[in-house]
This record gives C-alpha cells, sequence and structure tokens, in this order.
C-alpha cells in the first residue's frame, strides 16, 4: 500500500512538474516558490487543483477512459480515499504514529485485488501523461525555435 502511494504521489508530481513547465510558455504556470511548495508535501489533495489546471491547458477533457479512471473526478475520488486513510504517507509505512497510537483502525481492511485494479491504470494513465507534457515541451520549443529569424 505504502509503494502504491508513493507511486501515486510522485506521479502526480512529475504531471505537475512536465505540466507547469509547458503552462510557463504562455504565462499560466506557477511561480516556482508556489510550485516547490506544493511538491514540498505528502498531501496529494492539494495536488488536484493544478493538476486538473494542466490537464485543461493540455485540453484533456473529463473524458480520460484509462480502465476505471474514466474521469477526472474519478482521479479525485481516488486520491482523496486513499488520503482519507493515509493523510500524510505514514499510516502504511509505520504500524503506530509517534505517540504509539495504531496507524490503522483495528478492523480495518480492504480489496488488494481491487485496489491494485484502480491503481495500476491510474499510474499508469499519470506516467503516459507525462510523457505526453513532455512531447508538448519538446515540440513547442521546436516551434519556437523555429520561428527564430535567423
Amino acid at each position: 500500500m505504502y509503494l502504491y502511494r508513493h507511486a501515486l504521489e510522485l506521479h502526480l508530481k512529475g504531471v505537475l512538474l512536465a505540466g507547469d513547465r509547458l503552462m510557463t510558455i504562455d504565462g499560466e504556470g506557477l511561480d516556482e516558490e508556489e510550485l516547490w511548495r506544493l511538491l514540498g508535501s505528502h498531501n496529494m489533495s492539494r495536488l488536484l487543483p493544478h493538476l486538473q489546471k494542466v490537464f485543461r491547458y493540455v485540453d484533456w477533457k473529463d473524458h480520460i477512459d484509462s480502465g476505471p479512471i474514466k474521469t477526472f473526478s474519478d482521479i479525485r475520488a481516488v486520491v482523496l480515499d486513499l488520503e482519507r486513510v493515509d493523510p500524510q504517507s505514514f499510516t502504511f509505512r509505520y504500524p503506530t504514529d509517534r505517540k504509539g497510537k495504531a496507524s490503522l483502525q483495528h478492523h480495518f481492511s480492504f480489496s488488494v485485488d481491487h485496489f491494485v485494479s484502480v491503481m495500476d491504470p491510474l499510474i499508469e494513465l499519470l506516467n503516459n501523461s507525462v510523457s505526453a507534457l513532455e512531447d508538448y515541451w519538446d515540440n513547442a520549443c521546436q516551434a519556437l525555435a523555429d520561428s527564430e529569424p535567423y
């Protein structure tokens, strides 16, 4: 669970970094301090508004269709569900908190099969999004270079 959560967090941040860099071309990116403040936390729900802004910027509307992930709302639901159980990425890393209290409720349970069937396509979608955003960046830089007078 911890590794899936960590992979999701890193992929979300990868989309934000690649998308924000692309958005700077039109002056729509975040200022550097705000970007690093977002990236410096384990709180994934704070990333969602800017993630949605990146998706809209590149015209990835609400229909996504990656297995069980069909819309941006589905991404939001997965992130919020995971953060409800593990808000700061400690729950599945440590059996107790710093005060000795159990990290999870006594009768916590979940379906590993269902969890994996949702997380794998979501992480793949985000990974592909980073690649696509990097391609957009390369194409935008090439177009700018080609339009410059010699």
